[in-house]
This record gives C-alpha cells, structure tokens and sequence, in this order.
C-alpha cells in the first residue's frame, strides 16, 4: 500500500514516539499512506528534557502504574485540528482512518512510478 486518498487537515498533526517501537512505526506508517502532514517528537529512553515535556503536556493520560515506575506511553497522536489527544496504536489508526481517509487504497505499486526528471545523479536501471 503506497497511498490513501486522504484530506488534509488545516494543522500538522503531532505524534510523539522514538524510534525502534514498532507500535510508533505503524502509525507513522499510516500517516505516509494518508499524506498527512506531521510533526514527530521523539522521547527516547535517555531524553530527560523531551521526557520531562511529555510528562509535563500528556501525564493525565498516562496509567498510574507507568506514572509510578518513570515510563511514558507512545505512540501518542495529537491533533489540534480536532482538539484530540490519544494513546493506544489501534485506537490511533482506527481515528486516522475514520477522520482522514477519503477514498479506497489505490491499486498500485513502486512499477507504476517512473523515474522521468530524474537528474543525471540519479540510478535508474536503464543506466
């Protein structure tokens, strides 16, 4: 799946994650596929400062149970085009596609792209 038709929303949507969570990845995924526009705050292990932030914004929403033990939970959407703020990757998805998603998946694959206006720089496998 390469594209989603989609609508856009007026604000860059926010997901908070770090690299390596699978949970983050699909997300981020479904955001590609749908052409939305986000902005990506990472919280890795070690990032006192960005974690601080999050706990600082998002601590309500967190279980006591991670509260208590310094974890965070990610990924995180933030979507101030409809004043949302959720946790939970399938919940996500599910608000993504309810919200953005337009059209059916378009029924293509890397073949249908070609590399006309690809500069002199570029590989192509007519080279």
């Amino acid at each position: 799946m390469l594209r989603i038709p989609s609508k856009s929303p007026k604000q860059p949507l926010e997901l908070w994650g770090y690299e390596g969570s699978p949970y983050v990845m699909r997300v981020k995924e479904l955001l590609c596929s749908l052409e939305l526009p986000y902005v990506y705050r990472t919280v890795p292990k070690f990032a006192t400062d960005k974690r601080k932030e999050y706990s600082k914004r998002f601590a309500h929403m967190v279980p006591s149970y991670r509260k208590n033990l310094g974890l965070i939970q990610v990924p995180l959407l933030v979507d101030p085009n409809n004043n949302v703020e959720m946790l939970e990757t399938n919940d996500i998805m599910e608000y993504l596609n309810k919200n953005y998603k337009i059209g059916e998946v378009l029924n293509e694959s890397f073949s249908d792209y070609t590399t006309q206006g690809a500069g002199e720089g570029h590989y192509t496998a007519d080279s």
